[in-house]
């Protein structure tokens, strides 16, 4: 098989990135956008020893599961990967992707896993981060092409609130109008690197705009202008990132407009969400998560909990409606302190949010107090074994392990599993529709 050649396909798989798989000779080969069910002629372009690669010539016959993608930059974005997929078929799909990839890492046979799809607008996103560049002497925005730093322009974004667009259009116009520059990546120079949104439930809008520099006058009065405009900006923030690098946020942050936070609900909780507080991106699809990891854990009124990386307490104060005590560890300082703002907030006495290393704090916890349920909610790199092995002797009868990136949940199953502990519910969630992306969650019991 070499690169350039053509073949007629029959697309009779996914892959876990959502990409198209069928068979040429002894070869796979993964088609981007190719659909179960599809007859294509594909192109090669990239040969490895037993694999290759392949995009679309001409879609002989379209698969059922097929549909017309509405982004006009799908393709192009980086942001979606999945809408000319049928919904129901992307819901198949991930669903199938965490029991494949449970029973190639773990080991671990678990047939049909429950996944709750999401309902309504698929205008989700409460948090979004727009790049500026500027290209042939114009300043441009949007998100990034697929494996690149090039911006595609936004059109018509169907993740995002609409309202964003709106002030992007106005914020561009206002930056022009000032002569102010955007970053420029290569050279390391210009002003303007990110704007951030956060919304909540109310269409309350919190803007942090990132900038490679210092805060000056001219800056400042284009932020509250645009504030003038919009009467759904609440709060404006500046933050400051001079180094040469891929993270967005830098260290110093500024408060120049409105309130300070804004407030955010799940269920009948309210949470204050500051600039760098993490908070689920898609609110409709968290109550339902937290709902489903609640009824799993099934605490009694006897039973003490840790929540580990707690955040700003989300999931830590929905076990304190029925635990008898909750600690929440975090290792970051601000996000402990919304925690234990929205602890005052919703009246609940019965908790303590720790700031520390989980693996750390973990240990002091299990020194002076029983846990009867451990619940994990970790970043994409999951567990390891410096914390997991701590736990093992304590025998701890119930854990509750929420996921967003499948293949490091499932090694930190597999460890669990070879501990003495099963899984005993499996359900995911579909927080990012439109996405090769899938929150899974789990109870995993002491046998």
């Amino acid at each position: 098989m070499n690169k350039g050649e053509t073949f007629q396909v029959v697309i009779t798989g996914f892959d876990f990135e959502g990409l198209g798989v069928t068979r040429v000779d002894n070869f796979v080969v993964f088609v981007i956008q190719g659909v179960i069910g599809d007859e294509l002629l594909i192109k090669i372009t990239n040969v490895k020893r037993n694999f290759a690669f392949a995009e679309i010539v001409e879609i002989k016959k379209a698969s059922i599961n097929r549909v017309k993608p509405f982004c006009q930059n799908f393709g192009k974005c980086g942001g979606c990967d999945l809408w000319h997929i049928s919904y129901e078929t992307q819901l198949t799909f991930k669903s199938n992707l965490v029991k494949d990839t449970l029973k190639k890492i773990a080991n671990l046979e678990i047939s049909g896993i429950k996944i709750f799809g999401h309902q309504g607008s698929f205008n989700y996103r409460n948090k979004v981060q727009i790049p500026f560049q500027e290209m042939n002497g114009q300043i441009v925005y949007g998100f990034y092409e697929k494996n690149s730093h090039l911006i595609v322009s936004l059109n018509n974004c169907q993740i995002q609130d609409p309202i964003h667009e709106k002030i992007l259009i106005s914020f561009k116009e206002i930056i022009q109008e000032n002569k102010l520059s955007a970053y420029n990546e290569k050279l390391h120079s210009g002003l303007l690197r990110h704007l951030i949104f956060r919304k909540n439930l109310k269409n309350e809008l919190m803007l942090i705009l990132v900038i490679n520099g210092r805060i000056n006058k001219k800056i400042k009065d284009c932020l509250l202008e645009l504030a003038n405009y919009y009467p759904e900006i609440k709060s404006i923030y500046i933050n400051l990132n001079p180094k040469r690098t891929n993270v967005i946020l830098g260290q110093e942050m500024f408060h120049i407009f409105g309130k300070e936070v804004i407030i955010d609900s799940i269920d009948d909780l309210a949470f204050e969400i500051s600039p760098d507080s993490f908070f689920q991106i898609n609110p409709y699809m968290t109550k339902t998560l937290y709902q489903e990891a609640l009824k799993m854990a099934d605490i009694s009124k006897d039973d003490i909990v840790v929540d580990c990386y707690s955040g700003i307490g989300t999931i830590s104060l929905f076990l304190a409606k029925k635990a008898k005590y909750v600690y929440g560890i975090e290792i970051v300082k601000n996000a402990v302190l919304n925690a234990k703002n929205n602890s005052k907030l919703n009246k609940v006495e019965n908790i303590k949010f720790i700031e520390g290393d989980v693996p750390a704090k973990i240990g002091e916890i299990l020194k002076k107090t029983r846990i009867d349920v451990i619940v994990f909610d970790p970043p994409r790199k999951g567990l390891g074994t410096e914390l997991l092995s701590q736990l093992i002797p304590y025998k701890i009868k119930k854990m509750i392990y929420i996921s967003c990136d499948i293949k490091s949940a499932s090694k930190d199953i597999k460890y669990l599993f070879d501990n003495n502990y099963q899984i005993k519910e499996a359900v995911a969630f579909d927080m990012f529709p439109g996405t090769k992306h899938v929150e899974s969650c789990f109870l995993l019991e002491l046998k």
